[in-house]
């Protein structure tokens, strides 16, 4: 074999060896794609939507009335649901696809910063290995897959600007990276926090290269430049096609600036950090050991560009009134780079100490990558048993009464009778709330009225969205079998259930001892987390004389 076949099989197997996070991301998917169903929480609207425009109507309704701006993020679900149709198998292998090029992407774009491979890859695995993963991307109409990969595209765009020879093509970088940054926003809005995040980053990239004495042409300010352009194109679109603004109404009058929201939300954000980015501490402390070994730091300048980053998407969702996994999937990308940099760095170092606290960081990856096969076993069992509670639904006898046992409406409740009319076309059912107090009437029709109602034991907080609780489900339970206990023509249809064993560390329950939280803290539940999760729906049907 010739010196150059050599070669290029070595440059070939290195290529291969540094995208391999990709085979994490691959082998993370296949679960959910030997398992695909619309899901109940979003996915009606976005069927809804999707048949919509196929009429010929963009209006984007659900966004119109929450003071919303997100056509990209219904389109894209609309473009392939128009295409496939009731197929969700399709939908998550998009899921897989962009996850994967989205790892790509974070590769290449800290590659192509100088970055040593060591960095890259670890960058690559934490981020294929992050908890925010499991719900973006085992679940449908989320907008922060899109809006993650536009973004880290739009970075790996203009990592290109400095070897950019000529004004031509200098523009062309810059209006790439602007146009991908325009896709973002128009997929989340949150995204226009790239414009202050960029501004940051120029003035610490000008700091850093006058304290170094550089004039080299850098990507920090043409970056700034891309982010002010999509910044201002998606404002002027939304001017043009709503007519309401943020925070007035809808949706969006729950983002407020209050201390009680500001604390609260803190509190939420510390409990998801824990439980998801315990290695940060670890990797910090390593950043302090480095410089004292060093007293420098070769990607200094990347390292603050991460940190910047991270307190940013904190910070935007500080105001907002609720807080889940799904939201961190932005930070997750800053976090990844960062433990990436920092780790891939350490290496060089070989003290004892480096060792140790790199392998905690590890370590504490590995943990949470755990309480992540625990959080996806629970999305696939739910969406599971949903689907199956979902078609007995669809196939009920004409004209007949639903009656849901659930305390109040929620998004499970809104969710089925969206999904029988637009998925089932069954607009013959009534979808009705459940009263153990006033019970069901007697003109309900024997033989098609129906009772049905979750179960849920053993359930994390601390996990994917579900349109239960488990301490309020079992008190509105109890009522129904109280209720059924003294009605005797009900009989029990069908039970549909999923249940395994639990494996995770929740360690937000270290920190119960010092602040009290109105629902976490509140239930107990182990530290490490073996006990049975049990979810089912059951079905009573009311007998015919």
């Amino acid at each position: 074999m010739s010196v150059a076949a050599i070669k290029n099989r070595s440059h070939l197997l290195d290529g291969l060896l540094l995208y391999s996070p990709v085979l994490i991301a691959i082998l993370i998917m296949l679960p959910r794609l030997f398992s695909p169903q619309f899901g109940l929480l979003d996915d009606g609207k976005s069927i809804v939507t999707a048949q919509n425009i196929a009429r010929g109507d963009w209006g984007f309704g659900f966004d119109s009335t929450e003071s919303r701006f997100r056509p990209l993020y219904w389109v894209s679900f609309a473009f392939l649901y128009n295409v496939v149709g009731e197929q969700p198998i399709w939908f998550f292998l998009l899921n897989a696809i962009v996850l994967c090029l989205t790892i790509v992407a974070l590769i290449a774009f800290l590659r192509g910063l100088g970055t040593n491979p060591w960095q890259a890859w670890l960058a690559g695995l934490f981020f294929a290995l992050s908890g925010a993963i499991i719900e973006n991307f085992y679940t449908l109409s989320k907008g922060e897959w899109l809006q993650v990969m536009f973004i880290i595209v739009s970075l790996l765009a203009i990592a290109g600007y400095p070897a950019a020879l000529t004004q031509r093509r200098k523009i062309l970088v810059v209006a790439g990276s602007s146009i991908l940054l325009v896709c973002a926003m128009l997929s989340k809005e949150t995204s226009v926090v790239m414009l202050p995040i960029s501004a940051v980053w120029a003035i610490l990239g000008w700091l850093w290269a006058k304290r170094a004495g550089s004039n080299a042409p850098g990507w920090r300010i043409p970056y700034l430049i891309s982010s002010a352009i999509a910044a201002g194109v998606y404002f002027f679109l939304r001017f043009l096609f709503t007519t309401s603004a943020v925070s007035t109404s809808g949706y969006t009058e729950r983002y407020t600036l209050t201390i009680s929201q500001l604390v609260a939300s803190m509190v939420r954000w510390a409990g998801w950090l824990a439980r998801d980015y315990s290695y940060l501490a670890i990797i910090l402390l390593l950043v302090v050991i480095l410089l004292v070994l060093r007293r420098g730091f070769t990607q200094m300048p990347l390292v603050l560009d991460m940190l910047v980053w991270m307190g940013a998407w904190v910070v935007v969702y500080l105001p907002w009134n609720f807080m889940t996994e799904y939201y961190m999937l932005p930070f997750a990308f800053g976090a990844a780079c960062f433990a990436g940099l920092v780790l891939g760095e350490s290496i060089v170092w070989h003290t004892f100490l480096t060792k140790v606290l790199a392998g905690l960081a590890v370590l504490l990856l590995i943990i949470s990558s755990m309480n992540n096969l625990t959080t996806a076993r629970i999305q696939l069992a739910v969406d599971s048993v949903n689907s199956q509670m979902m078609g007995t639904l669809a196939n009920l006898p004409p004209g007949s009464i639903v009656y849901l046992n659930i305390q109040s409406a929620n998004e499970y409740t809104d969710q089925i009778e969206m999904q029988l009319n637009a998925r089932f076309n069954r607009h013959d059912l009534t979808v009705e709330l459940f009263n153990p107090e006033t019970g069901i009437p007697e003109s309900c029709p024997p033989g098609a009225c129906f009772i049905v109602t979750p179960l849920v034991d053993n359930q994390p907080l601390m996990t994917v969205r579900m349109g239960v609780f488990e301490p309020t489900q079992d008190s509105w339970n109890i009522a129904l079998q109280n209720y059924l206990g003294k009605h005797s023509k009900w009989v029990k249809a069908q039970d549909f259930n999923d249940a395994f064993k639990l494996l995770a560390v929740d360690f937000p329950r270290l920190f119960c001892a010092f602040i009290e939280t109105r629902a976490f803290c509140a239930t107990s539940a182990p530290l490490f987390d073996n006990r049975l999760f049990q979810y089912d729906w059951v079905v009573y049907r009311l007998e015919t004389p």
